[in-house]
């Protein structure tokens, strides 16, 4: 699947997928080079708890092993299941948009939380 040219008309290409991840804010913590090897996690989608990483000789290669990933986990109860449903994958217009909305409820909770000075001491 590595191969975007011989992709079918509703799957995701690895390019394609990169891209993506590159427009989510600090993409540089989803995709990295580190010894020797590109790593491209799914964190930017399913949080830090479901997070998986994947590791290949070049970006394309690790991206497709993610696209191979969130397919297989596409009808399963789990929580990367479930994320990968409620985002709209393979749609990456879909996904793109439900990355916005997540991101914008975090940054409203965020926005909301005591500020440190004013927050219980334990």
């Amino acid at each position: 699947m590595s191969d975007d040219k011989t992709r079918g008309e509703n799957e995701v290409g690895s390019t394609d997928l990169l891209a993506l991840i590159d427009a989510e804010p600090y993409p540089e913590q989803w995709i990295f080079h580190d010894d020797g090897e590109w790593w491209v996690t799914t964190e930017w989608l399913v949080g830090p708890f479901a997070g998986r990483a994947f590791t290949a000789s070049s970006k394309d290669e690790a991206a497709a092993q993610m696209v191979e990933y969130f397919n297989r986990h596409l009808g399963h109860d789990s929580i990367v299941g479930i994320v990968i449903r409620e985002s709209g994958w393979p749609n990456l217009e879909m996904v793109r948009e439900y990355t916005r909305a997540k991101s914008h409820v975090d940054s409203e909770a965020n926005d909301q939380a005591l500020p440190q000075s004013e927050r219980p001491k334990l």
